[in-house]
């Protein structure tokens, strides 16, 4: 996976940009932080800890880029969509 400009200038691979995209290449999931990080690996970015995918996903938390929810003995995190999903229909009277 290619590095941003911005991370080519810092020297350094924005960990939270990359766990969104992997977030938002599963719209209709939840993942934990286990999933996410076995992504990341296979991804080719890096490995990364625990600690670092956990924090990085809580910071997509906070500033309301996914949502998380503890359940079934685990935290689940997904994406937040942006757009309704498109509804096709046919107005009346047309």
């Amino acid at each position: 996976m290619p590095v941003s400009r911005e991370e080519f200038r810092a020297e350094r691979i924005d960990l939270v940009a990359r766990i969104r995209d992997i977030l938002e290449s599963f719209p209709d999931h939840g993942l934990n932080a286990e999933d996410v990080r076995d992504a990341l690996a296979h991804t080719g970015v890096r490995y990364a800890s625990s600690q670092e995918v956990v924090d990085a996903l809580e910071q997509l938390v906070s500033e309301g880029s996914a949502e998380a929810r503890d359940f079934a003995g685990s935290r689940w995190y997904a994406i937040i969509e942006t757009e309704p999903p498109r509804r096709l229909g046919f107005r009346a009277g047309g």
